[in-house]
């Protein structure tokens, strides 16, 4: 007998991915820009994964291996092109301040030099491999993320992901308190994305 479901697990996850941020306060002393970059970091991944069983593995998308791998290149390369772009607005709303955009580029590698990419990717990937492995292997049931549904997640998590940098650059908020409430509002935003795929199934 199972001692939990899918659903349990989904819940788990979240949380589990949540948490690595959570550690990086705590441990690694992030500010805003830190969370900010491990959630753009973590919709990567997941985009990246989405996309790899979109043309590789799903019965109805998947394409001859060289046009599928050269496709999943490209995707990968714009998505983290449009995140890399992303990164620097967010530094230039986050970190001192600029006398303009450009200033703010220029030191961005110096502010990200030290930061722990490592840590965040390899905890991200491992969770969500976990993941996998324990609904393949245990519950036998692997769920099904088309790229389309995780292009809409990657959507709604980079605008809220905006509007909270944007409101930091007006009044800050960067205190324990303020990025608890910023790490509250992603993971009510991950159970609400996965409610509706959820029951968006369901109908069908």
């Amino acid at each position: 007998m199972k001692h939990f479901s899918s659903s349990q697990l989904k819940f788990i996850k979240i949380i589990g991915l949540n948490l690595v941020v959570v550690f990086g306060i705590f441990l690694l002393e992030w500010d805003i820009f830190e969370v900010a970059i491990a959630f753009l970091i973590e919709t990567c991944i997941n985009f990246i994964v989405a996309a790899f069983f979109h043309h590789f593995t799903n019965t109805k998308t998947k394409e001859p291996f060289a046009l599928a791998f050269i496709s999943l290149i490209s995707i990968s390369g714009a998505i983290i092109a449009f995140m890399a772009l992303e990164a620097g607005l967010i530094h230039y709303l986050t970190g001192p301040k600029y006398d303009d955009i450009m200033d703010a580029i220029g030191q961005m590698p110096e502010r990200i030099s030290g930061y722990e990419f490592g840590y965040v990717i390899v905890s991200v990937i491992a969770i969500s491999l976990v993941s996998y492995l324990i609904q393949k292997y245990y519950l036998k049931q692997v769920e099904k993320i088309t790229i389309w549904e995780m292009l809409e997640k990657l959507f709604y998590i980079h605008v809220f992901i905006g509007i909270a940098t944007i409101i930091y650059g007006f009044i800050g908020f960067n205190s324990v308190f303020g990025l608890t409430l910023f790490i509250s509002a992603k993971i009510a935003i991950d159970f609400f994305l996965d409610k509706a795929k959820s029951e968006i199934a369901i109908k069908n």
